[in-house]
């Protein structure tokens, strides 16, 4: 599930992701992440994963098509979260997006929302 967090404003958008994402929880996010590139040009994503599970099949294809489609919005990435899988994750996302892309320790999560304000 993609909760969207009230720290977003501008092109700057934070996002709690738990649980395992579905087709269902990319057709809701999608909509927001193209308003905010069509309105700003550009977007800085934060992601908070929180019991992330993974995806399933159909949902791993929405999030490349999504990272494929829009890789020139992508200003920045951050990704906050707990294990070495989930930095290894951000590592591999790199060549999807055209910005920065950092991964941060939870312990770290108000250092991740300075960088994607910078």
């Amino acid at each position: 599930m993609f909760d969207i967090l009230d720290r977003s404003s501008g092109n700057i958008l934070g996002v709690l992701v738990s649980g395992k994402l579905t087709d269902e929880d990319y057709q809701k996010l999608t909509p927001k992440l193209e308003q905010i590139i069509n309105q700003e040009g550009t977007i800085r994503l934060l992601c908070i994963l929180e019991e992330f599970q993974g995806w399933t099949a159909k949902a791993a294809w929405d999030d490349l098509k999504l990272d494929v489609k829009h890789h020139q919005a992508f200003e920045r990435l951050a990704v906050v979260g707990d294990t070495k899988l989930e930095a290894f994750m951000t590592q591999i996302s790199k060549p999807f997006i055209k910005g920065e892309v950092k991964y941060f320790e939870r312990k770290h999560a108000d250092q991740a929302w300075d960088w994607i304000r910078s």
